[in-house]
């Protein structure tokens, strides 16, 4: 397992970190691995996860749900190349005017 966020981007990418990623999503998403992990490895529910980490179970439920993104997604944030205004399911980042 990687020690750093660093050590998580060359293990994955192959490559330095560039310097366009996104720090905080990187580690967000390198944070729901970690709870995902811990919650796996004892069993735990979500809101003992929490009372572990000393943090509200919907923020720790929120990132464990990003270690569910593809892993092609995943490596694109992790390359610094995710989309830099996110959109919603239901929004399309193509125009429709026609």
């Amino acid at each position: 397992m990687p020690e750093t966020v660093s050590d998580m981007l060359y293990l994955t990418s192959g490559e330095k970190p560039s310097k366009k990623e996104d720090r905080y999503l990187i580690k967000i998403l390198a944070n729901g691995f970690t709870y995902r992990e811990t919650q796996e490895a004892k069993n735990l529910k979500l809101h003992e996860l929490a009372e572990i980490y000393h943090q509200d179970p919907a923020y720790i439920g929120a990132q464990i749900r990003l270690t569910f993104l593809a892993p092609d997604i995943i490596e694109a944030i992790l390359r610094g190349a995710q989309p830099k205004t996110p959109f919603r399911a239901n929004e399309s980042p193509c125009s429709h005017d026609v």
